[in-house]
């Protein structure tokens, strides 16, 4: 959970420079990122620890 939080953390940051230096096509693409690591990572945990 913590880590779900810290990379939740980092994707804000990330997407709070996208938007100044490319806007909403950047904003769009980290989204796309995200919940493509999102599902690979929770299927990795489900992989790894159970």
């Amino acid at each position: 959970m913590k880590s779900g939080a810290g990379l939740i953390n980092f994707i804000a940051w990330v997407a709070l420079f996208l938007k100044g230096s490319l806007g909403i096509m950047g904003l769009i693409v980290l989204f796309k990122l995200s919940k493509a690591l999102d599902i690979y990572i929770s299927g990795e945990k489900d992989d790894s620890f159970f």
